[in-house]
């Protein structure tokens, strides 16, 4: 992926991560309303203890010091035991859990320090400071009467509280914190799943895309929403003017390379804007003086001539069935140099009707009186109009609709019209400012 495509998915998708981040961190600050509190208390104690010289005359204070860091770490190992566990719940005047109890303790030694602390994580802050000091008292009795007098060394190590547990800390998790979390993972989640659509997402994501699917030039990017019924002039029409000026000069460029007079304007599916870039694409070219002829030869839609304010009782299908002259048929778009034919009257079958040999020949005829002709056909792969449509054309113009067309059905597309021998001259993406 490009920067452009990152740009792309979080200009196309900060409402879904917006939404998922505000809705984590109302969860968040919801969960943790409901939360019940921890309370924790702490109590250190110490061991003194005292190894004599060889010769028993006084204490030895490294090897006392040493030995009583060793004891810290046994007595630590004890604080979750049963024998001390059970003392604590018959020396305290409240009823408790002896599970919950044991779960609740942590005790660990100091490292290189003769201490240990002990610590209960309680939900009833009354009780939190008493169990510590309690289980400390029960540390003590356990290790004299079942370890050290055992090992026959107590009478030389002494474990006291240097620091009983006075006060609680309330452990619960801050409004504060968990909103931010919950934001974080909101973020996360939100664009966890911009990325999943956008790589599931089968529809063309950039003109860059189609550029590289398809290996067509670019001819021009359209906004999308481009309405040929529109017949008041929006804020934009300056801009979409000059840009079919653009497109007029490469399209005329292209189609004198090519010794072409008749261009076939389409597109893979309906919804693409095929229609609306015939029609401002032939009234841009007839704005140079030159005899422009635009075809209606979709039978199904037959939007053209309501885009001038003409009616299509008489158009392509009356032509061909000769029941009235060309000139009966056309009409001229205001003083311009733009001629119309539009799609004519209703037929049952349209792709049968297209098939005719009598469609090319009269178009043939029709379009040798004029300098350029524009041929606005239905999409390709709809309808089986265009294929039939595409001998009387000399050139074709495809229409590609970022976020309208499947990147396969471009494809498609495109080789089906490369097998005719009608490869596009290039392509406007419609939908892509």
């Amino acid at each position: 992926m490009r920067l452009s495509d990152y740009l792309r998915l979080l200009r196309t998708s900060w409402a879904l991560i917006l939404i998922l981040c505000l809705s984590v961190g109302a969860l968040a600050l919801g969960l943790n309303s409901l939360q019940s509190p921890v309370f924790r208390s702490t109590a250190t104690l110490s061991v003194a203890a005292c190894v004599t010289f060889e010769d028993g005359a006084g204490c030895d204070p490294v090897r006392g010091t040493a030995y009583a860091v060793q004891r810290a770490v046994i007595y630590a190992d004890l604080a979750a035991s049963d024998p001390v566990v059970r003392q604590t719940a018959a020396s305290v005047d409240f009823e408790v859990d002896a599970r919950a109890l044991a779960a609740a303790i942590t005790a660990a030694a100091r490292t290189g320090n003769p201490q240990l602390t002990v610590s209960i994580d309680w939900p009833i802050e009354a009780q939190s400071a008493a169990l510590t000091n309690a289980v400390s008292a029960a540390i003590m009795d356990y290790r004299s009467a079942a370890i050290d007098s055992v090992s026959g060394d107590s009478s030389y190590v002494e474990l006291f509280i240097s620091d009983p547990a006075l006060g609680t800390q309330k452990l619960t998790e801050s409004a504060t914190t968990a909103v931010a979390l919950g934001l974080t993972l909101g973020l996360a989640l939100g664009l966890g799943l911009a990325f999943v659509r956008y790589f599931l997402d089968r529809h063309l994501r950039t003109p860059r895309e189609a550029q590289d699917l398809t290996g067509l030039n670019l001819v021009a990017r359209l906004p999308l929403g481009i309405k040929a019924n529109q017949r008041h002039q929006p804020p934009s029409e300056a801009l979409l003017a000059d840009s079919f000026r653009r497109i007029r000069a490469v399209v005329l460029e292209r189609m004198k390379v090519a010794g072409a007079r008749n261009i076939l304007i389409t597109s893979a599916q309906e919804g693409e804007n095929a229609v609306e870039v015939a029609i401002h694409l032939a009234s841009s070219i007839a704005e140079t003086g030159m005899r422009v002829l635009l075809v209606d030869a979709d039978l199904c839609d037959r939007n053209i001539g309501t885009h001038f304010g003409f009616d299509n009782n008489g158009g392509l299908v009356d032509l061909v069935a000769e029941a009235a002259s060309s000139k009966e048929l056309l009409h001229q778009v205001g003083t311009s140099s733009l001629s119309l034919l539009t799609s004519g009257s209703k037929t049952d079958d349209g792709s049968d009707f297209m098939s005719h040999g009598a469609v090319l020949k009269k178009l043939s005829e029709l379009t040798s009186e004029f300098d350029i002709t524009v041929i606005a056909a239905p999409p390709v792969l709809s309808r089986s109009d265009t294929l039939s449509l595409l001998p009387a054309a000399d050139a074709v113009l495809l229409i590609a609709g970022v976020g309208v067309v499947h990147r396969q059905e471009l494809v498609q597309t495109v080789l089906t019209l490369d097998q005719l021998g009608k490869l596009p001259i290039g392509f406007v993406a419609t939908g892509a400012a």
